[in-house]
């Protein structure tokens, strides 16, 4: 790390460098003093040798890594005051990058949440629900349709079919909490004892339903979620294992689950047992079809294969059983969890996303736009520091370096209209179609996605104007640019000033050769130079360098 150090203590390198310099000069001016020179020959010798000590230390400068950073923030320097001479330009192209990462971050973070992961259940993209649909019914969707099984409906679905690895079952109902100070009324279900191992959510306190909870005799139990926990009983560990009276019925907490667990919707769960007398199975309300069903789907099988094996069931249950449950001509119907929750809502997070992904393009075309328009006008700037002196791989660089500090701030920007876009929309968001499991959050794949597509649109838009103006008639350059706005008088001035200074300047090289070849007498030494003139030696480090 000692370019670090030479990067920050500047003035202790230079004064290194120099004195490290003079001494290999000296130690020369030496070496030919030893041969038999005069000191003020050799002191000479040594300095034609040396090819002159400033030059010599900008070479090393521009061999350390140190000389490049320096480059870049001199460079970045001049960007910022020039995209600052320029506001307008700057403040709309960031702006229009700015709008379009945030708003396609944004669609991109929603549908990935809400369609591609909504869910923190295990393996739920094979989770299916399954409905009865009467044939006969021409009704809107919804009628004719029947989601919900009676017990032996249920269990005959789960001891006759070939198509699921699990399924569970859970019914909705109101329970009545009585602290002693009053009654409250919570959202409440009852859920299968396999209903929290099928989706594979661990509970953040306690443990969750087995199978001996169900049995006969067994001690009531139930289980409560994070949101109740945190509102009613202030995020207390300490009611674990506790009795509460719910429904009349003195019940033990055995687990709480996690904050974005919310299976079933229900605040509080009690395990359903099945057999007959089990608690649970005395429903509160007159219709049979109470359980709602959900189950997981083995590898390898399709919605359409599993749909034709229920369909098999429930005729034969339709056949055994005539009567109101079942139409007289029907089918089931299967769907996948997350179009069971989230339906129709999908197609218009999709359409959303297609819209902000053009917005995306449009900014990106629109910006690129603008840097072509301003490069062009700078043409004339870009040939005036070429005459200069500046070289083709620095303007290239410099008008880089601009085109990054415009694509720097319009993603920071971004990032905070990502931010801020995806707090606003998930607030007014309606909450009906997405999960209430489902956390939207920014999504960093989709940001960074986002920002390398404008980094790289603003970088290829002023890499190519920068090419063309390079490459091109730098004179013509100077003599077309203005045209209209009063330039060309101004530009002759300039081009006539050039023109004067490098005649002065050939006259100047002149005389100095002149006054050389009158000083100097013209001999040549072992190094392969004469003195006023070119190397001689086509093998020597300094070979065409004039001294």
């Amino acid at each position: 790390m000692s370019w670090l150090r030479r990067l920050f203590h500047k003035r202790l390198t230079e004064k290194r460098l120099d004195a490290e310099l003079r001494f290999h000069l000296e130690q020369r001016v030496r070496d030919f003093v030893a041969s038999g020179m005069h000191p003020e020959e050799a002191r000479r010798r040594a300095h034609l040798a040396f090819g002159g000590l400033e030059q010599v230390k900008q070479d090393c400068r521009e061999a350390r890594i140190e000389n490049h950073i320096q480059d870049f923030l001199r460079d970045l320097q001049y960007a910022l005051r020039s995209l600052a001479k320029d506001r307008r330009f700057a403040l709309i192209a960031i702006f229009a990058l700015a709008l379009g990462i945030g708003a396609t971050t944004v669609m991109f973070s929603v549908i990935y949440n809400v369609v591609f992961d909504p869910f923190p259940y295990r393996d739920f993209q094979h989770s299916i629900v399954f409905e009865m649909r009467d044939l006969a019914s021409t009704g809107d969707k919804g009628e004719g349709l029947r989601d919900h099984y009676t017990i032996p409906e249920f269990l005959a679905i789960r001891e006759q079919n070939h198509v699921f690895e699990d399924i569970v079952g859970n019914y909705q109902l109101d329970v009545l909490y009585a602290d002693g100070k009053g009654t409250r009324r919570f959202l409440g279900g009852y859920t299968t004892s396999n209903g929290f191992d099928f989706l594979g959510v661990p509970p953040i306190l306690g443990r969750v339903f087995s199978p001996q909870d169900v049995k006969q005799g067994a001690p009531l139990v139930f289980m409560m979620n994070y949101r109740l926990w945190q509102t009613e009983f202030n995020g207390d560990p300490k009611i674990l294992g506790k009795t509460f009276f719910l429904n009349g019925k003195p019940r033990t907490l055995v687990g709480i689950m996690p904050q974005r667990f919310n299976g079933y919707g229900s605040s509080l769960w009690f395990p359903l047992g099945l057999h007959p007398g089990a608690d649970g199975t005395f429903f509160p309300v007159r219709d049979p079809n109470v359980i709602w069903a959900l189950a997981r789907l083995k590898r390898g099988v399709s919605l359409q294969a599993a749909a034709n094996d229920l369909d098999a069931i429930m005729h034969r249950l339709a056949q055994a059983n005539p009567g109101e449950l079942y139409p007289q001509r029907f089918g089931v119907l299967t769907r996948t969890l997350l179009d069971f929750v989230v339906g129709d809502f999908k197609s218009t997070l999709y359409a959303l996303l297609a819209a902000v992904f053009l917005l995306l393009l449009i900014a990106c075309s629109n910006v690129g736009n603008l840097l072509l328009a301003r490069a062009t006008v700078r043409e004339r700037e870009i040939a005036v520091r070429a005459s200069l002196g500046a070289s083709r791989g620095r303007l290239i660089r410099q008008l880089l370096v601009e085109s990054f500090a415009l694509a720097a701030a319009a993603c920071v920007a971004g990032c905070l209209f990502a931010y801020l876009g995806l707090k606003g929309l998930v607030a007014i968001i309606p909450r009906g179609p997405i999960p209430e499991e489902t956390v939207i959050g920014l999504n960093p794949v989709v940001l960074l996605f986002a920002l390398a597509i404008a980094v790289l649109t603003t970088l290829i838009c002023g890499l190519a104007p920068a090419l063309h103006a390079v490459r091109g008639n730098l004179q013509l350059g100077m003599t077309n640019s203005g045209k209209g706005a009063g330039g060309g008088f101004r530009h002759g001035k300039l081009r006539a000033s050039l023109v004067i200074a490098e005649v002065a300047l050939d006259r100047a090289v002149d005389g100095c050769r002149v006054a050389d070849a009158q000083f100097f007498h013209p001999h040549s030494c072992g190094f392969g130079f004469q003195s006023g003139t070119h190397a001689l030696h086509p093998d020597s480090p300094c070979c065409g360098r004039s001294l």
